[in-house]
């Protein structure tokens, strides 16, 4: 797969997808390989992405950044054949990107690229999309565990999140049986209670939350502000009112309520 190839099975905008590629023809790749191999292991992504920032100096939107990860999620589409992942997942997984960019434009009105701190775990291998959700490998109390991840785009139903944790844990069963057998568990805004006072009963979200059992609940966490209201900088007297949620939350901040967010444990196991 080639890195323009790429680009289009994520189905990244055009928009981006011309300024990526134009840039991929640009870009010093001799200079900047040895810091992109970084990006591939979660004890030296950190690093790796510093050196890559610090060469760019500014980067506009975060374009060559994006560039640079899309080059490097070439190079891990080989370790997904070598390991015989199906490339489905593999092209899901990646199109956090075209997620991400879109995202930024929801926020700030334009196209670009600021999530740097969160797709190496999709380059290393450590993050997958299976269905609707996102699940990382990571240490939970010191054992390995699964992290459940939800996109923004993800379809909350019943059906759709049990074929997701199913499939879920079939994946790890056959690639990383040492993962599959620990806990899941998921730590987002989206599991805080309180959302019970902004959200129709039926709502996705609080169907969601009924899959896990909540062991930690942060009232301060602000979270919420950048998925609800697409920007965390706002005050409350400048958030947009365009979603029935948005609505009933600012009306529930300013009478003193608190979202925060919580931690859960998933409750059946599949």
């Amino acid at each position: 797969m080639t890195f323009e190839s790429l680009c289009k099975k994520i189905d990244l905008p055009s928009e981006v997808y011309l300024t990526v590629t134009a840039l991929h023809k640009q870009l010093e790749w001799d200079r900047l390989d040895p810091w992109m191999n970084k990006l591939f292991s979660r004890d030296t992504w950190e690093e790796g992405l510093d050196q890559l920032q610090k060469i760019f100096d500014t980067d506009e939107q975060g374009y060559r950044m994006l560039t640079c990860m899309l080059q490097a999620a070439v190079a891990t589409l080989k370790c997904y054949q070598e390991r015989g992942i199906d490339e489905s997942i593999f092209i899901e997984t990646m199109a956090a990107f075209r997620r991400f960019v879109k995202e930024h434009r929801d926020s700030y009105g334009h196209y670009g690229f600021d999530r740097a701190f969160w797709t190496p775990r999709q380059l290393a291998m450590e993050e997958f999309r299976i269905g609707e959700l996102e699940y990382e490998m990571v240490l939970f109390e010191g054992k390995k565990a699964i992290s459940i991840h939800i996109p923004s785009d993800a379809k909350l139903t019943r059906e759709s999140c049990e074929a997701s944790f199913k499939a879920a844990k079939d994946f790890f069963l056959h690639f990383a049986k040492e993962y599959a057998d620990g806990i899941y568990f998921c730590d987002s805004w989206l599991l805080a209670p309180n959302l019970m006072f902004v959200l129709p009963a039926k709502s996705g979200i609080l169907l969601f939350q009924r899959f896990f059992h909540i062991i930690k609940i942060d009232t301060e966490n602000d979270d919420y502000m950048e998925w609800v209201f697409k920007n965390s900088n706002l005050s409350l007297d400048e958030v947009p009112q365009n979603t029935s949620l948005q609505r009933n939350m600012k009306s529930f901040l300013l009478q003193g309520g608190k979202i925060g967010s919580a931690a859960g444990i998933l409750i059946k196991e599949y």
